[in-house]
């Protein structure tokens, strides 16, 4: 559970640091558009790599280590 902490953690903090640099340029500017392009991307980043880091295997073995007595 504290790995999903974490997660939650990062994506809310990248929004929120992506949030407050748009809000502090103006809306049509050629920074702005660029800083909304890069910002998407960045927030892209941040909610897929740490799904890209999983170990299927082990998360589907996870199931059986608890079921089974020994």
């Amino acid at each position: 559970m504290e790995v999903l902490g974490k997660y939650i953690l990062s994506v809310t903090s990248a929004a929120i640091v992506y949030s407050t640099l748009q809000s502090l340029l103006v809306k049509n500017s050629s920074s702005a558009i660029l800083l909304r392009s890069i910002g998407g991307l960045f927030l892209t980043f941040t909610v897929l790599a740490p799904i890209a880091e999983l170990d299927f295997d082990a998360i589907s073995d996870t199931p059986w280590n608890y079921s089974v007595q020994g």
